[in-house]
């Protein structure tokens, strides 16, 4: 079972939190016999719109920018559960090294030959962000 928790100031939590568990079942509709936790800290100031981080096998930490329009917001929130989604399954390993089972050149991220959005991991995060967002933000 994915376990979803929210922390942080979030305008709109009840929309998030049913957002986000509509995304999960798109990515991931298959049960799990584990528990898979999934915390999200929504805060000011990250750096970027979001980051995702896999703590261990069962245990993934999002931190998404709270300060951008809603619908930013709620792109970050599947892109950076596309992330959780590749962790989860094993297509991308926690320190960047690996994706779909190769070697990744060049060392973690590619190192700084690979384009940040040439990186394949990126490239599906990308893309699953603009159909899914448009999929289920509005519905």
């Amino acid at each position: 079972m994915i376990i979803l928790t929210f922390q942080g100031r979030i305008k709109n939590r009840k929309r998030y939190e049913e957002f986000a568990e509509d995304v999960v079942n798109e990515l991931l509709p298959r049960p799990f016999k584990r528990d898979i936790n999934i915390h999200f800290w929504f805060t000011k100031n990250v750096g970027a719109m979001g980051y995702c981080q896999m703590e261990d096998k069962d245990e993934i930490l999002i931190t998404i920018d709270n300060t951008y329009d809603p619908e930013l917001v709620a792109g970050t929130v599947v892109h950076e559960l596309v992330h959780a989604k590749q962790y989860i399954r094993g297509e991308l390993n926690a320190d960047m090294t690996r994706w779909m089972k190769q070697e990744i050149p060049y060392g973690p991220r590619g190192g700084l030959k690979i384009k940040y959005k040439d990186q394949p991991w990126e490239m599906e995060a990308f893309e699953k962000e603009v159909w899914l967002k448009e999929l289920l933000w509005d519905k």
